[in-house]
């Protein structure tokens, strides 16, 4: 089965999919906040239960760190020039970007502007929605970008481009260039759809039990995060 893209949706029928996304992206904002302040034991425990995340979502990890070379280069210079004092916090990025893209992979764009309404919309009626569309299509977008990137770096390669540095600058033209064009093609289909400018969410379901469940588990979790 094909994997998706970093920071893509994975379209599969498994528990942490079917869970509700007002209890997934609080998780996610929780995960994201205590990442960057844990011990290091909390922070291994925290990556083994990330990575049985990925298995219980049909996620392959492996395919995951792969797309994720260029970060670990950056990471790992980052690393070097420091001597090595910035080690932690490179594994702390990591960790977050692995729970950042299991998220993406098991929450639909819509569910989460949906959920950016309902917390909005008390708040700021009139722009709710908007601002809801506004950041599912930044969501989306990065995945897009990443796409770009590996498809740009393939034609690269195939065209034996010499030079580390050449063939990243010749990515990142390639990816800068295309941009306006992505840029088109989404307003067009956008319209197409029927776009009047005011955007559509999905009502969420009520909460279930499974949901409930998932909430105290999540807390408990934070909790023995905290305290290790």
């Amino acid at each position: 089965m094909a994997q998706p893209g970093l920071f893509a949706y994975a379209p599969h029928n498994t528990p942490l999919q079917r869970l509700d996304p007002r209890v997934k992206l609080p998780a996610l904002i929780a995960l994201q906040a205590v990442a960057f302040t844990l011990s290091v034991p909390a922070l291994v425990l925290m990556a083994a239960t990330t990575t049985a995340g990925y298995r219980s979502a049909r996620l392959h990890l492996r395919d995951t760190l792969r797309r994720m070379l260029p970060l670990a280069t950056l990471l790992a210079v980052i690393i070097a020039v420091s001597g090595g004092a910035n080690t932690l916090y490179a594994l702390r990025i990591a960790v977050a970007v692995l729970i950042a893209n299991l998220f993406t992979a098991v929450t639909p764009t819509t569910e989460i502007a949906a959920v950016i309404v309902t917390v909005l919309r008390p708040l700021v009626p009139r722009a709710a929605a908007h601002t809801a569309l506004a950041a599912a299509l930044a969501v989306r977008f990065i995945e897009v970008l990443f796409a770009e990137a590996a498809e740009a770096k393939a034609a690269v390669v195939a065209r034996g481009c010499p030079g580390v540095g050449r063939r990243a600058a010749a990515v990142a033209g390639s990816v800068l260039q295309r941009l306006p064009q992505r840029s088109d093609e989404i307003t067009a289909a956008l319209t197409a759809r029927g776009y009047d400018g005011t955007p559509f969410t999905p009502a969420l379901r009520p909460l279930r039990t499974p949901d409930f469940a998932a909430v105290a588990a999540l807390a408990a979790f934070v909790g023995l995060l905290l305290v290790l």
